[in-house]
């Protein structure tokens, strides 16, 4: 399937707890990958109450995947970016933090020459927007200071991307990362102004908007 067309519609699925037990007791021996996380994605998508529950069983085992196809690295950015969109997310107080923004970094940085993998990557940019969303200042300066090469420099990269799916998450992910943490302001400045901004694109044109006043203001210290 190219890029640009997997689907994203929610998928019927049965989120009971003996359903979800053996989707996860599969998810690293099954021939059809996709089909697992797909429905996974359904569970979380349809049921935010499950969220807790799956963070504790189904998402240390997500974390042991081996990145693979676009189509499988789509499905399993897409997993982990239903996870993050919930409240109960909180990466620092997550036991599992450093193995999920580990993932999210290794997503990002796959090597990529035709493009293949733009839309896992968007996925993983949107988890890592959330991420700081709900968990604010703390979860920002975790991502900034301690994976400040991994995420911050792939985001900062993404940018150059002339793909509007791209520039928005990256955007998003970005503007909080500045907001909260005046220590990255000169490394994603240098990378905005190299942007191909796409100016039919309302999103895009907004966040650039907010994101530009924030790169002017001086650097504080972290805290």
């Amino acid at each position: 399937m190219p890029a640009g067309e997997y689907s994203r519609r929610p998928i019927p699925c049965d989120n009971s707890l003996e359903v979800i037990a053996v989707l996860t007791s599969t998810l690293l021996t099954a021939t059809d990958k996709i089909s697992v996380l797909q429905r996974l994605w359904g569970i979380l998508h349809l049921d935010k109450a499950t969220v807790t529950s799956m963070a504790e069983t189904t998402l240390p085992v997500l974390l042991q995947m081996r990145l693979s196809s676009p189509e499988v690295n789509y499905w399993l950015a897409a997993v982990l970016e239903a996870f993050t969109a919930s409240t109960s997310v909180i990466i620092h107080k997550l036991p599992a933090r450093d193995a999920v923004l580990t993932m999210l970094a290794k997503l990002l940085r796959v090597p990529d020459p035709m493009n293949a993998f733009v839309l896992s990557k968007c996925n993983a940019a949107n988890a890592i927007a959330n991420l700081i969303q709900v968990g604010g200042e703390q979860a920002a300066q975790l991502i900034a200071t301690d994976y400040s090469v991994a995420i911050v420099s792939s985001l900062c990269a993404l940018l150059s991307l002339k793909n509007e799916c791209s520039q928005v998450a990256c955007l998003r992910a970005l503007w909080r990362l500045v907001f909260h943490c005046p220590h990255v302001r000169g490394t994603v400045s240098s990378h905005l102004e190299n942007m191909s901004e796409f100016q039919s694109n309302k999103d895009i044109v907004r966040i650039t908007e907010e994101l530009r006043p924030l790169l002017v203001q001086p650097e504080k210290p972290i805290k």
